[in-house]
């Protein structure tokens, strides 16, 4: 019975990317140092580990999402996802993305119950929404052409937005932040597409297509052409990079954040477009490497906010 209830729950992990959100803890605890300007009191702890906690849980329940949501594509795309793999069956999946989203009403209204912090909880509750929106029927925003990776950037910049709220109100600081995942969220969303249109590639549903030069055809659920497709991915993530020091001349950001968030940034920015440059979309596994480097950047981020934070308060 132990072993069974052990794979269950590893299941259940693996099929909420907890090894992705586990991240999310040092972006929220660096951005609560930061805002606090200090560490908090032993009284304010109990407050910020069940926001987080609350926090952590729905943005397990928009990954969930996502994997339900593609559950077919994705014995192709994604064959890791349990859902697509027969781990979790079909019926057992939907039992469970139903149970989690009731379990997260339960929670959000106990969190304002404790809090009173109506900004947390709109914050919250938008980007549960907003992963939703992202992923399930019949909105289902990441197949709705240039809108899919916009919202995709939309959701990635409420994530700072979270942390910052359990302990701050709105501020210059949290807004450029946001700016910064939000444009980086784009490129990150194209590479996405990018990946999969590699993949389809890979698998032949191009096979029929007369253009035989990868570069002219259209990206996966995207309206564009794979080389603007390219050309955007570089913009939006390097335009990301370059936000951080003109924040910093702004004075919004201290020296510290600044000089860290470059150091997570810009290695795999730049490693992600000469990847990109050398092999665009043709050799999958090349494709998946180039993407896995984008998305690097993201935790990245996460740890060298958290270490700005113990360094500056």
């Amino acid at each position: 019975m132990r072993k069974v209830l052990r794979f269950a729950v590893a299941l259940i992990f693996k099929a909420n990317f907890f090894h992705w959100v586990f991240f999310l803890l040092f972006l929220w605890l660096g951005l609560i140092f930061l805002g606090l300007g200090r560490f908090p009191h032993p009284d304010e702890w109990g407050i910020i580990v069940y926001s987080i906690f609350v926090a952590t849980f729905t943005v397990c329940i928009t990954e969930f999402a996502d994997i339900y949501a593609d559950r077919f594509d994705d014995k192709i795309f994604r064959p890791a996802n349990p859902l697509a793999s027969g781990e979790i069956s079909h019926q057992t999946g939907k039992k469970i993305f139903i149970l989690e989203n009731i379990l997260g009403i339960v929670l959000l209204v106990s969190l304002y119950i404790l809090t009173k912090n109506l900004p947390l909880i709109l914050a919250l509750t938008l980007g549960w929404i907003s992963g939703l929106a992202y992923s399930l029927p019949p909105l289902k925003l990441k197949e709705r052409k240039i809108i899919g990776p916009v919202e995709f950037g939309f959701c990635c910049s409420l994530l700072p937005l979270v942390g910052w709220l359990i302990v701050k109100p709105l501020t210059s600081f949290i807004l450029a932040y946001m700016l910064i995942l939000f444009i980086g969220g784009i490129g990150v969303g194209i590479a996405t597409k990018l990946r999969r249109t590699s993949e389809a590639l890979n698998y032949g549903l191009f096979a029929n297509n007369p253009e035989t030069n990868p570069l002219n055809l259209k990206v996966l659920g995207f309206s564009l052409k794979v080389k603007t497709a390219i050309i955007l991915e570089a913009i939006f993530t390097i335009g990301a990079v370059i936000l951080i020091p003109v924040f910093y001349i702004l004075k919004i950001f201290n020296p510290t954040l600044t000089i860290l968030l470059l150091l997570a940034s810009t290695p795999p920015v730049l490693a992600g477009i000469t990847l990109r440059i050398k092999n665009p979309i043709k050799d999958v596994k090349h494709s998946q490497k180039t993407f896995t480097i984008f998305c690097l950047s993201l935790p990245l981020i996460c740890i060298a906010t958290f270490i700005a934070a113990l360094i500056t308060i």
